[in-house]
């Protein structure tokens, strides 16, 4: 049986997740799909994957690799791999809500000229009590009762307007056309690969959005992104070097006016008010720091 949507699933030492991650999958009706996992070098041996995820409609295929070699190229390795007309990129931390795989796909017929669908994601630990989501931003005004296309213009604008990415990998069908027009992830962005890839999918064609959640996006202390979240500001700076690869202005404003706004947070809340002081005036020219610190200590003098 031809699979109707290949789903890549980069395991590097996640394999604690892999049997949920795979349940959500055989949760899928009328999907004929192909799993493709691709074990980069991590201490679980290809022989300890399952040898099928139940419905006959499933197909599993296992790939393993001695050494790891990055996110990046295990992506690119497995889209090397994609045979049908759609695919899907999944960590094993990640699932899929049940049938919505069947809603992306129908939505993608339903536009033929689309690149990808997604739609809204619960985030959390625990896929039994979300805590969040993503993929609401920037489009409440959108019908909530159907899908809506948007073109790739009002796309880019929408996801340069936000500090953050919203649409989340697992949440995300792909046309596979679409992504052999734009071009494999690209090495130079480890970081926001993913948003970086939306972009040029969005210059080949049209996105399409579910307003329904369609999947849950795992947040836990050892999960890739929060190692990146955690360095400060390497994700923002990332980001704002594929907003400047592309020439996308409002992007890199968006993430210098988020860092402003943060640092202003941080040195409001942890620098003492004394060093504050210093800091102001150290920012004016000399004779109006001069003036202003005289001011300063002044009314010190008054205050005691």
């Amino acid at each position: 049986m031809t699979p109707a949507v290949d789903i890549i699933i980069p395991n590097y030492n996640y394999h604690r997740f892999l049997e949920e991650c795979l349940a959500s999958l055989a949760r899928q009706p009328q999907v004929p799909i192909r799993i493709l996992i691709l074990d980069d070098g991590s201490t679980l041996q290809s022989d300890d994957y399952p040898a099928s995820t139940g419905p006959g409609r499933i197909v599993l295929e296992c790939f393993s690799y001695r050494c790891n070699r990055g996110h990046i190229y295990t992506y690119n390795e497995g889209l090397s791999l994609v045979r049908a007309e759609y695919y899907m990129l999944l960590s094993p931390d990640d699932c899929l809500l049940p049938g919505m795989l069947s809603v992306l796909r129908n939505a993608l017929k339903e536009n033929p000229t689309a690149s990808f669908a997604f739609g809204p994601a619960y985030t959390g630990r625990d896929p039994s009590c979300p805590t969040g989501m993503l993929g609401v931003e920037g489009l409440s005004h959108l019908p909530r009762c159907r899908s809506s296309l948007i073109s790739g213009d009002e796309f880019r604008k929408l996801l340069s307007s936000l500090w953050f990415n919203p649409v989340a990998t697992p949440a995300v069908l792909v046309r596979t056309e679409a992504q052999r027009r734009a071009g494999g992830y690209r090495y130079t962005h480890p970081s926001s690969g993913d948003l970086e890839m939306w972009l040029r999918l969005s210059e080949v064609g049209p996105v399409v959005y579910i307003p329904t959640p369609v999947a849950f996006y795992r947040v836990h202390e050892r999960s890739m992104q929060h190692g990146y979240r955690s360095s400060r500001f390497r994700e923002c700076l990332h980001m704002a070097r594929v907003y400047a690869g592309m020439g996308i202005a409002q992007g890199i404003a968006a993430q210098a006016q988020h860092i402003t706004w943060t640092t202003q947070i941080h040195s409001a809340i942890c620098v003492p008010p004394i060093i504050r002081e210093l800091l102001r005036y150290a920012s004016q020219p000399t004779w109006r720091r001069l003036i202003r610190a005289l001011i300063h200590r002044i009314s010190m003098t008054w205050k005691n």
